[in-house]
């Protein structure tokens, strides 16, 4: 645990040292060093991994409709937080958050993330089913920290969608048809500028 929260101290100093970082009201280097470190040994104690696979794993796949025979003309990449085996030899493609609320359901259905996590546990050979399991793991920045454990099915229609949704945006894009979409993300975006002047 001690290795950790070093890591930890060490990479926190060095972002305070080398970025700019925005505090929120109330906030500053010293307080979020303290949340960070009561969080970290919050999911020590309980965090409960099955056999691990990988842990921050890349992909690069191609993005296919099957049904319709069509590719995507660019790879989707990425990194995977997590893979995991449980007893029975089921394969969870697991992802890590933090948030200060829980989240709903219908946020960890729809998320076109796990959608492309899955899809690339079955190109990438992870995985030979025809529906993967996935698991978002959020641990809370509450008063009270918590860690709750969110599952998700995704098959071959969620991967039909996915492919009909990414087609939509990179037509989207070749038309030069975007459109500004504020939230919280906005934040740490290097574009923010240019939305605000459109």
């Amino acid at each position: 645990m001690e290795a950790w929260l070093k890591l930890f101290r060490k990479d926190w100093k060095e972002a305070q040292e080398t970025e700019e970082v925005r505090y929120r009201k109330g906030e500053d280097f010293e307080s979020l060093l303290r949340e960070g470190e009561e969080l970290l040994r919050f999911y020590a104690r309980n965090a409960n991994p099955q056999k691990v696979i990988a842990i921050e794993e890349e992909f690069s796949c191609d993005l296919g409709d099957r049904r319709e025979g069509e590719v995507f003309p660019l790879p989707i990449k990425g990194v995977v937080d997590l893979v995991e085996e449980d007893e029975e030899g089921r394969i969870f493609i697991v992802e890590h958050k933090t948030s200060r609320r829980r989240f709903a359901r219908w946020e960890i259905e729809g998320s076109l993330q796990l959608s492309i996590y899955a899809y690339a546990a079955k190109e990438m050979g992870w995985s030979d089913s025809d529906s993967i399991l996935c698991r978002v793991d959020v641990l809370l920045k509450t008063k009270k920290p918590g860690l709750v454990h969110y599952y998700a099915l995704k098959d071959k229609e969620d991967f039909a969608k996915l492919y009909r949704i990414v087609e939509g945006v990179g037509e989207a894009m070749q038309e030069r048809i975007i459109y500004p979409r504020y939230g919280y993300w906005c934040m740490d975006c290097p574009y923010i500028e240019q939305c605000r002047e459109w």
